[in-house]
């Protein structure tokens, strides 16, 4: 733990680092909180991937001791567990985006196209220089190869591809089986590779990766287009392969596009109809080979070498073997001068088939869908292509890199007649920030893109001039400049203005706003050093969630440096629910700089949401969506109709509100409930807290002691909480009520029912779940099945059958809690002012979401992580008492 003169002095470097970026101005706080953040999700999903392999082992049959005695399967996963635990740490967290990709080069693989005459001419120098007493060095250890980054080496160093090298053309044909040995060793044994699943829903339009094969969508439950891939190490030419330069026999394997997936839902342009677009800063880019008919490969495991696919599966059946691996001899030569064949060619298990040659990487991705306003239609492929292109080349000029430092891609979607968006994207590993640039000034980069394509040369489709780069050579037919000049005319520039009812701010102030709000906060804060924010809460009533208002956590951090006012209609604040009010009164008396207000009036403009000012001036947000003042989970979300305007040389007004004072918010107890104040009592492990919980509550409910001590029959237990949502706040529960059966055991039967009532789970269309234990569902019928599952395991026979009432989330009740009713007609209520919510684990463990509901079930059944109070220093209330019926 480090002292407070080492943070201090920890703090001090990283603001020099920062200063002069889009970062400068930032607290360290906040950087140091965003970096155990990117860190602890690095963690998570190697345990996500750790977990699956273990579950797909235990499906297999379990560990083993004895090699011999285990299946196919087990040596397989087991060999992939031990690849993953190995991994050098510096590359793991380079390639899952934590350490930047430029320092740490992990996606650079080399070919080795050394051959026995070059060895032959090697020995012959070294045996001249060793008689001249030189040290004499290994042939191939010493030697440097061609490499590539690994999305360019899988299209252009592809088993059966020709490479030109200094005049000579050799000939891919297989990979390098190595993983820690250098590459080209050729009297080293070979190591684990690298086996995953590529899966891809068409109609969430999620992608991720798996070690195990995923057949279903975790979010809708349709089936998903998965692809077997190995990522290589390396390429290689035979060892007594003759470098040759007859370009005419030369051979090319065919590109295959990468598949982009963004992860995060679309948000609508300004202008109607104009189409929509989607970032994110964990974009997922998945670049593949899969030979010459797109079928894969067969792949030696015991020399790399490897052969196009030719023969599709009949079923499960596997077609013919491709006739250049079936008698082939090892890639890299001979290991017995006797040796005719590689040995693979014996044992078909050596041997793996269909397998696409591919990598992952992360980094910044902005997918952009356009639309003909005039027709409502998507662009076509041409269209699509062209404008990625120009809009690529304006994104560089306006960030100062080159071409290469952004891709471009189109993506498909649909399996009729395709809707295309065009993807651009940091070819950087872990993203360098710079096609997140994109989304705010679209209009700017449109205008310059029109530009580019009016071409200064003049030319018919495109030239060097304007389009033509490396990377859009294999793209000429899907260029053409003067189609793309055509749709972006005047009319159409014209319509990105925004629209006359929702320029709020006045005609031509403001634009979309394209983070959530707590987000867009927190970047204006960082840049202008924010002295004090408003925001103006309004709406219904009944909608309001501060328990799950998603702005919460900004306002705790807030609070510690700046002055926070939350402006509450005066009309509204007399309605307020007590569950709400005591979150207000509790926010109060948390921070001395965080305070209510009740207005009389909205300040102008009408749909005004929050007021930051900064150094320069002030910064506003608003919306003509009403529900936006409503505080809840999907306030700061990106993606509700949220405008931003800055007003620069303005300071904000006086605060003539009253104040309202955290004794007119706090409710008092009702008439015959204790109330219980939860600050850290309750940390601990997983597996007890049914019992700590009920260890720390009973004391304060003498009623319920009394009753179950004399005896008194239980007919009903009840839980209704809005957010039973995921797999942690499920086994809290199930901890909750079993815990209290155990203790009431002799007032339970199995006339007793059991009832939990929560809101339906609805999936988000396009954004990929974290599949952690904290993670909400993707599919609400998963979680219906699991829950009721594991409440089924853990409470037995001693009551009835569990049931489950589901209904959307406002026509659930607000007030969350525990009901026990007896047969006297009498009740005792724990009412939870944040349901199970108040606790939370920070061991970032994966949930297999995609497994059978009998392995989800096992999995949570068994799951134990230290828990802790989520905000410990903000308690949570709890109410006990009895009432009559």
């Amino acid at each position: 733990m480090l002292e407070r003169p080492e943070i201090d002095e920890l703090d001090d470097q990283l603001q020099r680092v920062v200063a002069g970026s889009e970062l400068g101005g930032t607290e360290s706080r906040i950087l140091r909180a965003r970096v155990r953040e990117a860190l602890e999700r690095v963690a998570t999903l190697w345990q996500r991937e750790h977990e699956a392999l273990r579950a797909a082992l235990d499906q297999a049959g379990g560990e083993f001791t004895v090699i011999e005695q285990a299946c196919a399967a087990q040596v397989a996963i087991s060999r992939q567990m031990q690849r993953l635990r190995e991994e050098y740490l510096l590359k793991e967290l380079a390639r899952r985006g934590f350490l930047p990709g430029h320092g740490f080069p992990t996606h650079v693989v080399p070919l080795v196209n050394s051959t026995m005459e070059d060895l032959e001419r090697d020995k012959w120098k070294q045996d001249a220089a060793a008689r001249m007493g030189a040290r004499r060095r290994s042939l191939e250890s010493d030697r440097e190869y061609p490499t590539r980054e690994l999305p360019v080496a899988i299209r252009e160093y592809a088993p059966g591809n020709a490479v030109i090298l200094d005049g000579r053309i050799y000939q891919s044909s297989g990979v390098t089986l190595n993983w820690k040995i250098p590459a080209g060793r050729v009297d080293e044994r070979t190591e684990i590779q690298s086996f995953r699943f590529w899966w891809r829903c068409e109609n969430c339009e999620i992608q991720d990766l798996s070690s195990v094969r995923i057949e279903s969508c975790p979010s809708c439950g349709l089936p998903v287009r998965s692809t077997f891939y190995m990522q290589p190490s390396g390429f290689a030419v035979p060892l007594g392969y003759r470098a040759h330069n007859r370009l005419d026999e030369r051979r090319f394997v065919k590109i295959t596009r990468p598949q982009i997936g963004v992860g995060e839902p679309w948000r609508p342009l300004e202008a109607p109809g104009y189409g929509r677009m989607r970032s994110s800063s964990n974009g997922m880019i998945f670049h593949q080979s899969k030979g010459v008919i797109g079928l894969g490969y067969a792949i030696c495991l015991r020399c790399g070498f490897a052969a196009s696919e030719y023969n599709p599966r009949s079923g499960d059946r596997d077609g013919d073997m491709p006739t250049d691996i079936a008698e082939h001899k090892r890639l890299r030569g001979q290991r017995d001068p006797g040796e005719q064949r590689c040995p693979g060619t014996a044992q078909s298990t050596s041997i793996k088939r269909y397998v696409a040659l591919g990598g992952q990487l992360e980094t910044d991705v902005f997918e952009l869908q356009l639309c003909d306003p005039e027709s409502g239609r998507t662009l076509d492929k041409q269209l699509t292509s062209t404008l990625a292109v120009a809009l690529r080349r304006a994104l560089a000029e306006d960030v100062g890199v080159e071409d290469r430092e952004i891709g471009w891609a189109i993506n498909a979607y649909g399996s009729g007649a395709k809707e295309y968006s065009l993807v651009l994207f940091d070819t950087a590993t872990g993203g360098a920030g710079f096609v997140m640039q994109a989304r705010r000034q679209l209009r700017k980069l449109l205008a310059r893109a029109r530009e580019i394509l009016a071409c200064e040369r003049g030319c018919d489709r495109a030239c060097h001039a304007c389009l033509l780069t490396f990377d859009t050579q294999n793209a000429i037919a899907d260029i053409d400049r003067t189609q793309a000049l055509e749709f972006l005319h005047e009319r159409f520039m014209a319509g990105f203005t925004l629209p006359v009812d929702l320029q709020v701010f006045g005609p031509g102030i403001g634009q979309l706003e394209h983070d959530g709000l707590g987000g867009a906060i927190e970047r204006e804060r960082g840049r202008g050093r924010g002295s004090e924010l408003r925001l103006y809460l309004g709406g219904a009533v009944e909608r309001w969630d501060l328990f799950e208002w998603d702005m919460r956590p900004f306002l705790l951090a807030w609070g510690t440096h700046m002055q926070v006012r939350l402006i509450v209609d005066d009309k509204l604040l007399v309605k307020l629910p007590d569950e709400v009010r005591s979150v207000l009164a509790g926010l109060i008396e948390w921070s001395p700089r965080i305070s209510v207000h009740e207005r009389h009036e909205h300040p102008e403009p009408r749909g005004l949401l929050a007021e930051l000012a900064t150094g320069g001036g002030v910064v506003r947000w608003a919306s003509t969506d009403g529900n936006c003042l409503e505080p809840g989970p999907a306030l700061s979300e990106p993606g509700r109709m949220c405008l931003i305007a800055e007003f620069e040389r303005e300071q904000l007004q006086p605060v003539e509100s009253p104040l309202v004072s955290v004794h007119r918010l706090r409710p008092a107890p009702p008439r015959g409930f204790k109330s219980l104040e939860l600050r850290t009592e309750l940390d601990g492990r997983l597996s007890n807290f049914g019992a700590r919980f009920w260890a720390l509550v009973l004391p304060h409910a003498n009623d319920l002691a009394r009753k179950l001590g004399n005896g008194a029959t239980i007919t009903a237990l009840e839980y209704s909480d809005r957010y039973v949502k995921s797999p942690l706040v499920v086994r809290l529960v199930a901890e909750l009520i079993g815990g209290f059966v155990e203790h009431a055991a002799a007032n339970v039967g199995a006339e007793t029912s059991v009832k939990i009532t929560c809101m339906q789970v609805q999936p988000e269309r396009g954004k990929r779940n974290r599949n952690l234990v904290h993670s909400d569902w993707p599919s609400g019928r998963s979680r219906d099945d699991v829950l009721a599952g594991l409440l089924t395991r853990r409470l037995g026979n001693r009551v009835a059958t569990p049931t489950l009432d589901t209904d959307e989330r406002y026509n659930i009740a607000h007030a969350r809690g525990f009901f026990v009713r007896f047969g006297d007609g009498t009740s005792w209520t724990l009412r939870l002012d944040e349901g199970m919510g108040f606790m939370h684990t920070e061991d970032g463990r994966g949930f297999p979401f995609a497994q059978p509901v009998k392995v989800q079930i096992e999995h949570l059944d068994k799951l134990d992580v230290q828990l802790d109070k989520y905000l410990p220093l903000f308690p949570s209330q709890l109410f006990i008492g009895q009432t009559v019926e």
